[in-house]
């Protein structure tokens, strides 16, 4: 079972929003650097594919093994962070936006996998009934 449906988004300070603009434009986005979560390497990916550039080549990506880093260094006006669609919202910083207005599916979601055979054990079956419940 899926649990989730998370977005790849672009986020940025607003000065770098304003240099960039609304639409992707290949000879801008070539001059930024941008900010990759080390454990979602695909998640740029998914965005340079669903922008018409999969090739775009980038000044610089570097990578990070924190999400609250990347936004941190996106908020100091660091580079553009490549972020799922829920860390924009819960970091709550006035210094973040979303740079395009467009959603792209992530590569990556969350699933609960078991045996069916599992199912029948106590823990196991409340587990999952709980996460049928919560909608996640």
């Amino acid at each position: 079972m899926r649990l989730d449906h998370n977005f790849v988004h672009a986020i940025c300070n607003r000065d770098i929003a304003k240099q960039i603009g609304p639409v992707p434009k290949r000879d801008i986005l070539e001059q930024q650097t941008f900010l990759v979560h080390q454990e979602l390497p695909d998640s740029f990916d998914a965005l340079k594919q669903h922008i018409g550039m999969p090739d775009l080549e980038p000044a610089a990506v570097d990578h990070f093994d924190s999400g609250q880093l990347i936004l941190a260094a996106a908020a100091q006006g660091l580079g553009v962070a490549i972020m799922h669609d829920d860390h924009l919202r819960r970091a709550a910083d006035d210094r973040l936006v979303e740079l395009f207005d467009f959603k792209v599916e992530s590569p990556y979601s969350y699933w609960f996998v078991c045996k069916p055979s599992a199912l029948e054990q106590r823990p196991v079956r409340l587990f999952h009934d709980w996460l049928v419940q919560a909608g996640l």
